[in-house]
């Protein structure tokens, strides 16, 4: 089966959404790196759990709703709401 002019777009509409989540990961991996500096490892293992549960949820709701497009979303949210 071919890679149509279709697959294309939607191919580079999701590596846009992911350009966000690679913004939001390299802030957090910073963010996280101080607190472990300060030997508190329990708030960023918390945070990362409640942006899972978070992303569990939301996930299942956008891709049902939104498609594709909802479930990228969904994961770029839960890296900003990790991030925040």
């Amino acid at each position: 089966q071919a890679f149509t002019a279709t697959d294309v777009a939607w191919t580079a509409m999701i590596t846009q959404f992911y350009a966000l989540l690679l913004i939001t990961s390299g802030v957090n991996k910073i963010l996280v790196t101080g607190f472990y500096a300060k030997k508190n490892t329990w708030t960023p293992a918390a945070l990362s759990g409640a942006s899972v549960i978070f992303h569990l949820f939301f996930a299942n709701y956008a891709s049902q709703v939104y498609g594709l497009k909802g479930l990228v979303a969904s994961t770029v949210l839960s890296s900003l709401l990790n991030m925040i």
